[in-house]
């Protein structure tokens, strides 16, 4: 309902400016799921598994600085500089919901495991 409500309007295409829109910001909350399952399994994580979820953090980032720099492109006639804040929002919800991830990410590399460890919760009664 956002992407439809604020997109911006790139090529004059209701349809691929909301769809392109939609999948940016439902990318940002995307792997709030994984983490979930995560915990779910006692925070013990396969560095693989690991790997590609920090890769999606990473590329998260990278999308971030571009979007700090292009921003202004997604101006719009309607909604003025909104749509291209949200794009640069969606980008940093990703990174802050990764963000302690990262760090023990980097905990794990650096001890040299083949398993990550998540701070585990009692996650039984949820």
């Amino acid at each position: 309902m956002l992407a439809i409500l604020v997109h911006p309007n790139l090529n004059g295409d209701f349809l691929s400016d909301v769809c392109w829109t939609a999948s940016m910001y439902l990318e940002s909350i995307s792997v709030v799921p994984q983490l979930y399952f995560f915990q779910r399994n006692k925070g013990k994580i396969e560095m693989l598994t690991a790997h590609f979820v920090v890769a999606l953090g990473v590329a998260r980032v990278m999308d971030g600085i571009f979007w700090a720099y292009s921003y202004k492109e997604l101006k719009d006639t309607n909604a003025g500089s909104l749509p291209g804040y949200l794009a640069m929002f969606s980008q940093l919800v990703h990174v802050i919901v990764l963000g302690d991830f990262f760090y023990y990410y980097a905990l794990a590399v650096k001890k040299g495991t083949g398993t990550m460890a998540l701070p585990s919760t009692n996650m039984d009664n949820v």
